[in-house]
């Protein structure tokens, strides 16, 4: 993604991430993290970590009702977007990778708000500190979503977050 035909041949394994903004100022701490985990402790791997801020949202994006789909963030400014990426089969790579993820993830989470963009789904966002929270800082109406998984998928067929109506029974 945005490195050309070499990276995107070689790199396929990757973390990506997202944190979103609410206003046009960029929230003490964010610049530091960035900073520290992109310049003074980055690691050295050829394509291997990417920061992009690019604005998201807008007018037509605001003007949908906050809970008329799973969509939470119609309000947000913009998107911090990071992807740390290796090729497939380093274990050394990812897990040097995966740890420079974590670290980046665990200090955008202090200086930003628990608001995460469901295109880049991130399972290691420290702020959320349960199942529901995760849930939380990525869509608009959780139990809605419960409600509708337990309706539509009852036997749990799809896998997800959201658990199943055969999760949800107690065991007898």
């Amino acid at each position: 993604q945005g490195w050309g035909k070499e990276a995107s041949d070689a790199y396929k394994a990757s973390q990506n991430g997202g944190h979103l903004g609410f206003t046009w100022s960029i929230p003490k701490g964010t610049v530091d993290a960035i900073v520290k985990w992109q310049y003074t402790e980055t690691v050295a791997a050829d394509y291997g970590v990417m920061l992009e801020f690019y604005p998201i949202g807008g007018p037509k994006v605001a003007e949908i009702g906050p809970k008329a789909t799973a969509y939470k963030h119609r309000d947000a400014k913009w998107i911090l977007h990071y992807k740390h990426q290796w090729r497939p089969g380093d274990a050394q790579a990812f897990t040097v990778m995966m740890a420079h993820h974590a670290n980046l993830v665990r200090d955008l989470d202090t200086a930003l708000p628990c608001a995460a963009f469901y295109n880049y789904l991130d399972n290691t966002l420290s702020c959320a500190a349960d199942n529901d929270a995760w849930l939380a800082a990525h869509f608009s109406d959780v139990p809605r979503m419960k409600q509708i998984k337990t309706e539509n998928d009852p036997s749990g067929l799809f896998r997800s977050r959201l658990p199943s109506s055969r999760a949800l029974a107690s065991p007898s």
